[in-house]
């Protein structure tokens, strides 16, 4: 019998790293094409719409990548910790947690670079692919601890 051993806990950081990737993709781009302003960074993007707005898009579009990583951080890092304080199967935290990532980098990459409505329905599946696992993890931690 081989012991699986239990790696899920490192997504914790990794996800904070997605989320802040796209934020440091605005500042690097912004910084690269007209100087980024940290005096008035919220005003960074503004400036960079009025020389380039296609640009500017992508990367509001990235900005908002970043937010909703950290707005679902809580979520997925909640389910993380539930899952291993009720020590539920090792194998079932190690999966969750490569899935959670890899829909992350998917989410990342399709919000960074679509410019359709239809593909924004594909980002918009791929959230709810890693937010409602994320909530069945909470409950079966919770069905555990109930148990006890």
């Amino acid at each position: 019998m081989s012991v699986i051993h239990n790696y899920s806990l490192y997504a914790i950081p990794v996800f904070s790293l997605l989320a802040l990737a796209p934020h440091a993709y605005v500042v690097a781009t912004i910084t690269g094409k007209i100087g980024f302003d940290n005096a008035a960074p919220r005003g960074n993007l503004q400036r960079l719409k009025d020389k380039d707005s296609r640009l500017s898009a992508r990367l509001q579009r990235a900005h908002a990548a970043s937010d909703n990583g950290y707005e679902n951080f809580p979520i997925i890092a909640s389910a993380l910790i539930l899952g291993n304080a009720a020590r539920l199967d090792n194998s079932l935290l190690n999966n969750f947690a490569a899935t959670i990532i890899g829909l992350r980098v998917a989410y990342v990459a399709i919000y960074i670079n679509h410019e359709t409505s239809a593909v924004g329905w594909i980002r918009t599946a791929i959230y709810f692919a890693q937010y409602f696992p994320a909530l069945w993890l909470m409950t079966k931690a919770a069905q555990k601890f109930a148990l006890e």
